[in-house]
């Protein structure tokens, strides 16, 4: 008897539920994807670079491998001036066995991080 009323109790409480229940709206809303024109000759993103720490400045300049319309805009993300050569900012940091060089190279179809590792 009392299994009984538990059990009309119970389906009277989820019949009450469900006549009450609020429906639930889900509206999935998806960003607007913009993409890019395609770049003629696009630069890849970054370039890693291994050298030996004895290497001159004036040689680890020439391992970035610059094309024609390249130029490094920053060191370590400091801002390199025009009138300075890389090879002398380059030569102004103290390079040693397990540091890193940090080149933002800039061209006019953007700019490509390289990154000089020393061993």
């Amino acid at each position: 008897m009392l299994l009984r009323l538990l059990t009309t109790g119970l389906c009277a409480t989820g019949v009450i539920l469900l006549a009450t229940f609020q429906p639930v709206r889900l509206e999935v809303v998806r960003p607007e994807v913009v993409l890019r024109a395609p770049r003629a000759n696009p630069a890849p993103p970054l370039s890693v670079v291994d050298a030996v720490e004895h290497v001159g400045a004036a040689q680890l300049a020439e391992l970035v491998h610059l094309k024609a319309d390249e130029r490094v805009s920053s060191i370590n993300d400091h801002p390199l001036d025009d009138d300075l050569p890389v090879s002398d900012a380059i030569a102004a940091l103290p390079l040693r066995a397990g540091g890193y060089v940090d080149l933002t190279v800039t061209s006019a179809n953007g700019e490509r991080r390289v990154l000089v590792l020393l061993h």
